[in-house]
Order: C-alpha cells, then sequence, then structure tokens
C-alpha cells in the first residue's frame, strides 16, 4: 500500500495544505500557450492508467485557478525537493502566483494511481499529501538532478517496473472510471447497463478507483466539456450549455460555481486575461 502522509489534513483544500502550492498551472494548464508548461507521453503500455507525464518551469507571479480533471498527480517540487500525491479534485483551487517554479509530474487517468501505486484514492480527495514511499524517494536525487524530460523518464522508469503486478481487476476499475468521465451525457444508471454490471457494482469500483461517485465524474466530464468549448472561443450561453451536456444555460451556472468557484463569463474572462498576459514582450 502506499505510505501517503495524511494525518491531520484537513478534507476542505488550502494553499498551505495541498501539493498544489508549487503548481501554477493557470486556467488553461492543458494548452501550449504556458510556455513553461510542456506535456510528455507515456509509453503505449501504460497509456490506459497514465495520461502524460508533465514539466513546468518559471510563472508569471499572477494568481492561477487550477479546475478539476479527474486525474491525479505525482508531483516533484525541484526546487525544494519535495514530492506529494495530489487527489482527485472536486473544487477548483486559487493560488498564488510565483516566478521561480521547477516543477515535473505524472498525471494519472481515473483509476491509475490506485492501480500503479496502491494509494487509498478515498482519503486523498481534494488534498494533498507527502509521499515517503522508499523507491519514489530513490528516483530523487535523479529526477531532481536531470533535465526536465530525463525526469519525467525516470517516473516512467518507476510505473513500468510496477506493471506487472497491475491486476485485472484494478485495469477493470480504471476502465470503468474513465467510461464515467468521458461519457458524463450517459445516466449512470443506462451507463452501467451498458458496461454489463449494475449501478450498485459500477459506483463501488469507481469510488476505490478515484475516490469520488461516478456522478461526481459526470459532472466533472461536462465541465471539461463546457471550459474546452469556452477557451476555443464559443459564448457562455445557452448553446454551449446544451451542447456541454446541461439541462439549460442556468444549470451550466450552478455547476460552475460549484466546481470552479466561479460564473461561466467570469471563467471567459479570465482565459481572456492569461492570454493577454501572455501577449506582453
Amino acid at each position: 500500500m502506499a505510505q501517503l502522509e495524511t494525518a491531520g489534513r484537513p478534507r476542505t483544500p488550502s494553499k498551505d495544505a495541498v501539493g498544489h502550492e508549487a503548481m501554477e498551472m493557470d486556467v488553461e494548464r492543458r494548452t501550449s500557450g504556458n510556455l513553461g508548461y510542456r506535456e510528455h507521453a507515456p509509453a503505449p503500455a501504460l497509456q490506459g492508467l497514465v495520461d502524460c507525464y508533465w514539466s513546468f518551469s518559471g510563472g508569471s507571479g499572477a494568481a492561477s485557478r487550477v479546475l478539476p480533471d479527474g486525474c491525479a498527480d505525482l508531483l516533484l517540487d525541484r526546487t525544494t525537493g519535495a514530492l506529494r500525491f495530489v487527489g482527485t479534485m472536486t473544487r477548483a483551487l486559487v493560488l498564488a502566483g510565483r516566478r521561480d517554479q521547477d516543477l515535473i509530474a505524472i498525471r494519472f487517468r481515473p483509476g491509475g494511481a490506485r492501480a500503479l501505486l496502491g494509494v487509498p484514492m478515498g482519503a486523498c480527495v481534494d488534498i494533498a499529501a507527502p509521499w515517503s514511499e522508499r523507491s519514489a524517494l530513490e528516483l530523487l536525487g535523479r529526477a531532481g538532478d536531470a533535465a526536465p524530460e530525463e525526469g519525467c523518464r525516470e517516473f516512467e522508469a518507476l510505473l513500468l517496473a510496477r506493471l506487472a503486478a497491475v491486476s485485472p481487476k484494478d485495469r477493470r476499475r480504471a476502465d470503468l472510471a474513465g467510461q464515467c468521465l468521458g461519457r458524463p451525457n450517459t445516466p449512470v444508471g443506462a451507463l452501467a447497463e451498458r458496461l454489463g454490471v449494475s449501478r450498485q457494482h459500477l459506483g463501488r469500483e469507481v469510488y476505490e478507483a478515484t475516490g469520488v461517485r461516478p456522478k461526481t465524474l459526470a459532472r466533472i466530464g461536462r465541465l471539461q466539456r463546457a471550459t474546452s468549448m469556452i477557451a476555443s472561443g464559443r459564448r457562455a450561453d445557452a448553446a454551449t450549455a446544451l451542447t456541454a451536456g446541461y439541462c439549460d444555460q442556468s444549470h451550466m451556472a450552478n455547476e460552475f460555481r460549484a466546481l470552479t468557484g466561479v460564473s461561466p463569463g467570469s471563467y471567459a474572462r479570465e482565459i481572456a486575461s492569461s492570454r493577454a498576459r501572455r501577449a506582453l514582450p
């Protein structure tokens, strides 16, 4: 079982309590617009469990909003040497900006961290904990001193060494969780029937894989669709709401506030402001 130092950590996240304090990923953290941010694809054998490896250096110094995406991260702050596991997020975090960041990380697909690291995901929702497993700590000296791309390869070596121990049950759990995130507009009962399991079984397996229920992953999946459309220039209007899978514009607005802390219109303005800052010389 993974060695997570979670005792005494609050369930409600704060910048001091969670490991995202080192992350200056802004509202477009998955795009290439941030020149200090790079993603690296995992080996084919890991692609069902690992979304990517990522590295980030520098920072604008501006505050940033990190949104839920259904994933979990194992993050190394190369400035401080701190290694933290960040669990599934169900609400956004607004972080103070820094200019001196140097990070590399693994972003796990839903269920990937449970399968590869044995993390008790239910204990890690909306929080982070120092990672103290010996084999992971041994890579700090290599990954901390290497170039970011080489550091990501050190992370991959750790995961590939564990791949043979991943059980078929854990792979199935990860697949079920991925279906919930990727099919957010399919009712949970209908999705369970399509996948050949009962609704109760789907709920148990997805919770074991991610620490959250299928309905929560579906909410995050709809949010991802909506934010992607708004980031691409779509207006935050009723048409966008319906395309993303919301009942109406009011439903989208309520979900945005619950998951991101802002309205869809405010989110669109944050993106515009972020792009304007990047355009400055």
